[in-house]
């Protein structure tokens, strides 16, 4: 018979994993500092290891993946405000463009059209090319003094 002549580690207890919505919660959290101007790494990881919201033992790797979640939520809500305001004015230029043709105003509503490309992108305005030509001139008079 062997006898186990190895030492036994302690077996690591495992934490129950948090529910969704307190998830939710730590990423709201760390949403509003963003938000709120706290936009640095630095500070974030402060004031989540300050917060009593989340756990005092939290890895450094768990406190990034809720500033990553908290930043990917901002993207997405920049997006849908972009879209909605997108799909605002668009609307707005077709109203616009219906009122002008019931009163006959067709230069008003070629006018309409060139926004409503430009707003989609359709049309890229042309570019001033402007260059820049420097032209050395002499401090007294011009060269022609001398002779």
């Amino acid at each position: 018979m062997k006898i186990n002549t190895m030492e036994q580690k302690p077996k690591k207890v495992k934490k129950a994993r948090i529910s969704k919505i307190d998830k939710e919660n730590r990423v709201f959290q760390v949403f509003k500092w963003i938000v709120e101007g706290y936009t640095k790494r630095s500070m974030l990881l402060r004031l989540i290891s300050d917060s009593e919201l989340f756990d005092p033992d939290m890895t450094e790797r768990q406190k990034d993946n809720y500033i990553r979640d908290a930043r990917e939520k901002l993207r997405d809500k920049i997006a849908d405000d972009a879209d909605f305001e997108l799909d605002l004015a668009l609307n707005r230029l077709e109203a616009l463009f219906t009122m002008n043709y019931k009163i006959n105003d067709f230069a008003e509503c070629r006018r309409v059209v060139m926004d409503r490309a430009k707003l989609r992108g359709l049309v890229v305005e042309k570019q001033k090319n402007e260059t820049t030509v420097k032209v050395e001139q002499p401090l007294f008079g011009n060269d022609y003094d001398n002779e």
